[in-house]
Parts: structure tokens; C-alpha cells; sequence
């Protein structure tokens, strides 16, 4: 893999990639057993969960309660998709078994989740593949549909947005040119991920490496969609958000 100097304007999205999963040693197993039946859970039915999750994502056992009040009503199959993609997302001694379980989920359901999961969650299978597939072919489709659908995300945000002459108020946006697509919030970490794979296909790019870390150089240090979405964390309300995330290092907005 070739090695060329990373720009002083992308340095913060170079650490970020360094951590991009965070390491969880100690979290528990609580996926079945890679050989499971897969077609036996998609007949069964998400039931409302026992206790309230108190929202504390990074606890597997509170993020899986989460993921099943999501998910209450419909398929187990569905809701083992979201978990397998909630392991892969971290660090954790499990990260073999969830990643076998997610690829049998698409080999052999994939007809199933097509036609069940939102795009919201069909968007985060393809970030799964791009984090984790070893086949060049799958990882480059994971790459480009997450940015694809992430970025039609922050464009019709900002079109709603432009069409009322007032910037989107925090989290209330509901985007309804895509079904099942979420809207983009302002100060989410969205467009900094986007930044962040980016940043990682051009160091695997090979000889396309150069020109698109430098076209990400450029577009850090001018005046796009990132820059004016950073400019919104001094604009009410995201002013009263301290989790404000801007698009190219990082930083939390501490208004």
C-alpha cells in the first residue's frame, strides 16, 4: 500500500480513523450461536422489552434494549441485523462471530431484509461491508452507497431547509423524499464519517490515493455544505447543543 504524507487540514480525520472502533474487551456475548436458524427467526416477533433502557449505548446490554424498543413488533432476524452491526461497530473479542452472522444474514436472507429493513439500517449494512469485507468488489460497494445515502441525506435536509429560509431545528427534520430515510441534523456526526471513509479509501487507494486525499485537502479549506453546516453551531438552537460535531476535526462545540 503506497504511503504519502496526510495534509495538515485532514490531520484530526487521520485520528479519528485510527479509532474509529473503540475498544470493548470486556463486553458480553450476547448473539446466538453463529449457526443459528435464520429463517426460524425470522418468523418470531420482537417482543416490547422487560425493562426501560436507560440509553447508555456504549453498554451492549442497554444498547441491545434500545435496538429491541426500535424493533418491538417486528422480526428477529431484523433486530439481530441491527445487533451484529452494533458489535462490528466496536472493538470486542466477538467481532468473528458477529461479522459470520451478519455475512449468513445477507447470503441467506437477503430477500427478507431487502424488503423489510428501512434505509436507514439498509445504509448502515453498507458501512458494515465497507468496515469489515475483505472482498475488494463488496467493500467498494459498501463505501460508495454510504456515501450516496448519506449525502442525499445532508442535501435534502439543507433543500427543506433552503425552502423555508430557516436552518432545520435540531432532530425535528422528518425527510419524506426518501421513506425510511432520516433526516440530517445539524452537528451529528454524519458528515465527519463521511470525511473519515473518505480519508480511508484514498490511503488504500493505491495510485487514486493522491488525487482524492488532495480533492479532500481542497474541500476542507473551502466553502461547502461542511463549512456551512459547521457555521450553524453559533446559530440557534444548535448553540444549546455542546455535542455540535464539525465536519472536518472533530471538535465539540462547547456554547
Amino acid at each position: 500500500m503506497l504511503e504519502f504524507k496526510v495534509p495538515e487540514a485532514l490531520q484530526a480525520l487521520n485520528d479519528r480513523l485510527r479509532r474509529r472502533f473503540s475498544r470493548a474487551p470486556d463486553t458480553v456475548d450476547f448473539l446466538p450461536e453463529d449457526s443459528a436458524d435464520l429463517g426460524e427467526m425470522a418468523g418470531l416477533t420482537v417482543e416490547k422489552p422487560t425493562s426501560r433502557p436507560d440509553g447508555k449505548r456504549s453498554d451492549m446490554e442497554q444498547q441491545i434494549r434500545l435496538l429491541s424498543k426500535t424493533f418491538e413488533g417486528q422480526s428477529e432476524l431484523e433486530l439481530l441485523h441491527a445487533v451484529a452491526i452494533s458489535y462490528l461497530r466496536r472493538d470486542t473479542p466477538h467481532t468473528q462471530k458477529a461479522w459470520k452472522l451478519f455475512r449468513r444474514l445477507w447470503a441467506e436472507q437477503s430477500g427478507f431484509l431487502v424488503e423489510r429493513l428501512s434505509v436507514r439500517w439498509l445504509i448502515s449494512a453498507l458501512q458494515t461491508f465497507y468496515d469489515h469485507s475483505d472482498v475488494p468488489d463488496e467493500r467498494s460497494a459498501g463505501g460508495m452507497g454510504f456515501i450516496y445515502g448519506n449525502l442525499i441525506k445532508v442535501y435534502e435536509t439543507e433543500h427543506h431547509a433552503r425552502r423555508r429560509n430557516r436552518p432545520p431545528e435540531a432532530h425535528a427534520f422528518k425527510n419524506k423524499s426518501v421513506p425510511g430515510m432520516f433526516g440530517f441534523s445539524p452537528g451529528d456526526d454524519i458528515l465527519i464519517n463521511l470525511n473519515v471513509l473518505m480519508l480511508d479509501a484514498a490511503k488504500r487507494g493505491g495510485l487514486a490515493g493522491a488525487p482524492l486525499i488532495h480533492l479532500m485537502d481542497a474541500v476542507a479549506r473551502g466553502d461547502t455544505v461542511f463549512q456551512r453546516t459547521d457555521a450553524l453551531a453559533s446559530v440557534h438552537p444548535f448553540s444549546e447543543h455542546p455535542r455540535f460535531t464539525f465536519s472536518f476535526d472533530g471538535r465539540k462545540n462547547q456554547s
